[in-house]
């Protein structure tokens, strides 16, 4: 079925397990709540008449997920489908688990159950599609930029219950009742299951399926580039854009139409609950305010906890990590490297320099995690800004972008030490930028990670990703098209590429001049050469640009070395603003530090001239004591 050969239950059970135990390091989920080690009402929350189990099992009995069998038709089932069984438990957590109130106490419990599927249990697994599309970190930044720049208004939908709203599950399929029992059923009685309920591998799959069928029906168009990006026109004018993400809709819409008007039957086909203001969207705290939209991690950032490391272990920087500490180090590069992909660009390279650990990782990489928790503290009201008075008639798409020579990690004959890392910042900026005004810019992706091959030079890894940024560009630059116009001819995205302005700035003066100059590649680097040709090629096209720029504005510098000041980056992101010259405060900066740099130099100069003297006198006296020179003139006596 749909191409796939069905695993061998022992198999599929073993590659769960292992899938699992990879995810780990991925967004931290809420922890578990033990119930048995709680207060009496704390219990109570949990287990008691209304409590949050009974909520659980009453949204199952209304929205019909499950159909009870009687107790003969339960034997019959253990008798001749004991395969098509699958048992179920109880997810007991905290939603207020982490979470501060305005007094920066922690909130108090809020019991949160759900009854799940043990999807891994189930002998069918790798039989049924899982595949359910959510919106990228990219897709967000342009819906938000555009929101912004067009004057629209945010809203968050939650739907409840999401997956009992799914499509109904077209397979045979019986859960046993978790540990405990359920109310009003008696003890062997199975269920026989009508929804792809949460567990279920297809459970999301079938969830998308319904939503996105409902999205198309009222009206609403779905990317072809985004799977989870859609737009609503009327009179051929953009008037809403939503992207999804499992069970959440991020809508923006023009404030002349109501939520109701643009969601249609979306609207009543599932029970939503609303947010707008101020609310939580994957994870990162969406603001909406006069001048714009604002986007934050702080709740996060300000949960995290460091590694605690004992004092006679952290002088020992290459000691390998026990059982403890590794499982301590993977719980904290989980968390920054979460933190980091969705919405703290500033901790993209500690991040990805702790899981570039991950083979052996020691004392001096818990060291590291305690700097990164320590710096996403430090950075945690700064911020993404999506300004209003970024005008969408005038936008173009662009990307600065940074790389080290040969700067990996690693043991001294890993190879991964003599690759190259670096990155880029992508954002939408005012034509404006290209005359070197200081113009309103929106933020929408980055990446920080290593050359997929050793380069030889500086220049290469430059190139190298310079390359990766062209190709970036030119896929926003027909994403940005096809959101804004009617209808995108993807067999021709070369052209729906060049109908937005691109630009690329870098601060590295060798691959500026390689790629703007004339002649023929005198590179010894013949690899170089072949990429440094494809980017002549693609910079001869109408309406692009490379930019050389001072290191001091890149900001993309904090994605390629540890240790680098973000004050600049911090700036450009509160402001929203963002110049290819150098503004004069930073240029005065920068002459003041080289001024210092300067006296430092001769401070250390003279004094090295005054070591250097006081040798020679002393070594003179010395030989002037054994007779070797003229003591009246210093100079060595006759043999």
């Amino acid at each position: 079925m749909f191409g796939y050969a069905r695993n061998v239950f022992d198999y599929a059970f073993a590659a769960e397990s292992a899938k699992q135990k990879a995810s780990a390091k991925k967004k931290p989920g809420k922890r578990e709540v033990v119930i048995k080690r709680l207060g009496a009402e704390e219990q109570e929350q949990f287990v008691g008449r209304g409590g949050a189990r009974a909520k659980e099992w009453k949204a199952w009995q209304d929205f019909a997920a499950v159909e009870v069998l009687g107790e003969a038709e339960s034997r019959r089932v253990r008798e001749t489908k004991r395969n098509l069984i699958v048992p179920m438990r109880w997810i007991d957590t905290d939603k207020a688990d982490g979470k501060l109130d305005e007094d920066g106490k922690p909130r108090p419990l809020e019991a949160k159950s759900r009854l799940v599927v043990i999807g891994f249990r189930d002998q069918s697994l790798g039989f049924y599609r899982r595949d359910a599309p959510t919106a990228s970190r990219l897709a967000e930044g342009v819906l938000l930029a555009l929101a912004a720049g067009m004057g629209m208004t945010l809203e968050l939908g939650d739907v409840k219950n999401a997956y009992f709203n799914g499509k109904q599950l077209d397979r045979e399929v019986y859960l046993e009742q978790p540990a405990g029992g359920l109310p009003e059923l008696k003890q062997g009685q199975l269920l026989r299951a009508c929804k792809a309920i949460y567990g279920f591998a297809e459970a999301a799959r079938h969830f998308w399926i319904a939503l996105s069928g409902a999205m198309a029906k009222a009206g609403w168009k779905r990317s072809l580039l985004e799977d989870a990006f859609f737009t609503l026109r009327r009179g051929g004018q953009l008037v809403a854009m939503a992207v999804t993400h499992v069970d959440d809709l991020l809508l923006a819409r023009s404030t002349g139409h109501r939520r109701e008007d643009v969601l249609g039957s979306v609207a009543t086909d599932f029970e939503w609950k609303w947010s707008s203001g101020k609310f939580v969207f994957r994870g990162r705290e969406i603001e909406e305010h006069s001048d714009g939209f604002r986007v934050y991690m702080r709740d996060y950032a300000s949960a995290l906890k460091g590694v605690v490391i004992a004092r006679d272990r952290r002088k020992l920087l290459e000691e390998q990590l026990t059982v403890e500490e590794k499982a301590e180090w993977q719980r904290s590069t989980g968390e920054i490297g979460w933190i980091a992909r969705q919405g703290r660009l500033d901790l993209a390279h500690i991040a990805g320099s702790l899981q570039r650990a991950g083979g052996s990782p020691c004392i001096a990489d818990l060291i590291k995690c305690n700097v990164a928790v320590a710096e996403a503290k430090r950075g945690q009201d700064v911020g993404m800004r999506y300004p209003r008075s970024l005008r969408v008639s005038s936008l173009c798409v662009g990307c600065a972008v940074d790389a080290g020579h040969a700067n990996g990690e690693g043991a001294p004959e890993a190879i991964e030490t003599y690759r190259s890392c670096g990155g880029y910042v992508l954002l939408l900026a005012d034509e404006a930028i290209l005359q070197d005004k200081s113009v309103p810019v929106a933020i929408l992706d980055w990446k920080s990670g290593m050359t997929q091959r050793v380069c030889r030079s500086t220049l290469a890894a430059e190139a190298a990703h310079l390359a990766n940024a062209v190709e970036i560009v030119d896929w926003t630059a027909v994403f940005l098209r096809e959101t804004l116009q009617t209808y995108v001819d993807l067999r021709h995205w070369q052209v729906e590429a060049r109908a937005v302005h691109r630009f690329w700035a870098t601060d590295a003066r060798s691959v500026f001049d390689y790629c703007t100059k004339e002649g023929t590649s005198m590179s010894k680097d013949k690899r170089m050469a072949i990429e440094g040709a494809l980017l002549r090629e693609v910079l001869r096209e109408p309406r692009t640009t490379l930019r050389w720029i001072d290191g001091s504005q890149n900001i993309a510098d904090v994605l390629t070395k540890l240790g680098v000041d973000k004050t600049y980056l911090y700036k450009v992101q509160r402001e929203a603003k963002w110049s290819l010259v150098q503004d004069p405060v930073a240029a005065a900066a920068k002459a003041q530090k080289a001024a210092k740099r300067t006296v430092r130099r001769e401070v250390l100069e003279k004094q090295r001239d005054a070591r250097y003297s006081a040798a020679r006198e002393q070594r003179a006296g010395e030989l002037m004591a054994s007779g070797v020179c003229d003591q009246a003139a210093g100079q060595p006596t006759a043999v």
